[in-house]
């Protein structure tokens, strides 16, 4: 395991101390948990397992949770923000256009009224977003 972790871990003399300290002790929590009594050396299999582990799709992971609600307001949020290329947007903005979409795409999807769709977008969606300015 001195050996795995050796070969692994970043010199203390790298340029960034910052980005050094954090691959090493990843270095060191994959030495930990790949190793145990039956498993006494970390393999290949372990190094490409934490591998995917770590680049996994971290947008993925956040939309994977959301709600119907959340994601519209999410897919509104995307329109607008290319329709007024990248410009700060609001509230009214958003649910506006939240609007929109369940007129011309979701029929089926209930109409959501403001303020639940207000409570959602400020527990979930607007604090996520460095680009909304509030009415």
């Amino acid at each position: 395991m001195k050996i795995f972790k050796k070969q692994l871990s970043l010199p203390a003399e790298f340029p960034d101390e910052s980005f050094a300290q954090k691959w090493n002790n990843n270095v060191q929590m994959l030495a930990c948990s790949a190793v145990s009594v039956h498993h006494p050396l970390p393999t290949a299999a372990d190094l490409q397992e934490a591998g995917r582990q770590h680049s996994t799709d971290s947008k993925a992971n956040i939309v994977h949770g959301l709600s119907v609600l959340e994601i519209c307001l999410i897919i509104a949020m995307k329109h607008l923000n290319e329709v007024y290329d990248g410009e700060p947007f609001n509230f009214q903005m958003v649910y506006n256009e939240f609007q929109k979409f369940i007129q011309r795409k979701a029929h089926s999807m209930y109409n959501f009224e403001k303020p639940v769709v207000m409570k959602v977008s400020l527990k979930c969606i607007f604090p996520l977003s460095c680009e909304v300015l509030w009415l």
